[in-house]
């Protein structure tokens, strides 16, 4: 039952984001709600809840990008309230952010790619959104940040090098402290291999 309930969560989403959205003008707040209050429901009362919110955060952002492809809206606000509507409803439940940020974010940036949307901006938004859940819940924002942005960089880069090259010029020019964090992090795994 548990199972069935949680697998549902991405389909709610998209079927939820439909139906709210034909015909709305600004969907960012409705996809925030919608995304947040299925994660939250979801999972309320599930007893094992540590090994079903990363599945349960990412379908609920998978289920916002397709469900947002379906009705032609802008796919990076769209991320980026996703995010945070995903990483807000963990932390309502009590989740750990620590292991649902690089997950969901990861799904955006790759969602983005699948339905043919621009990928850096969609990793751009979609880091916004995790930093803005970190500032709004009270949370690490400087983990949150060094985890979204190296997410989104990590699912660019097996989509392909010039994905990759995009999404990190786009981070380093737009988010604070993406320059380093980059640096630190891919740098370091360069000399590993």
């Amino acid at each position: 039952m548990e199972k069935q309930k949680v697998e549902e969560a991405g389909k709610k989403v998209q079927k939820g984001i439909i139906d709210v959205l034909k015909g709305v003008d600004e969907i960012i707040g409705e996809v925030f709600n919608l995304v947040k209050n299925t994660v939250v429901n979801s999972l309320r009362g599930v007893e094992s809840i540590g090994s079903e919110v990363a599945r349960v955060a990412k379908d609920a952002v998978r289920g916002a990008i397709y469900g947002t492809r379906e009705i032609g809206g802008d796919l990076g606000k769209v991320a980026k309230s996703a995010v945070k509507g995903t990483l807000e409803g963990v932390a309502e439940i009590g989740g750990d952010l620590g292991k649902v940020v690089k997950d969901v974010i990861q799904v955006a940036v790759r969602g983005a790619n699948e339905v043919g949307g621009d990928v850096a901006k969609t990793a751009k938004s979609a880091v916004e959104g995790a930093i803005e859940a970190a500032r709004d819940i009270g949370g690490d924002v400087g983990k949150i940040t060094k985890d979204a942005v190296i997410g989104a960089v990590e699912a660019a880069e097996e989509i392909s090098s010039k994905t990759g090259k995009a999404v990190k010029d786009t981070l380093e020019a737009s988010i604070e402290g993406a320059r380093e964090i980059i640096k630190k992090a891919f740098t370091n795994k360069k000399e590993d291999k």
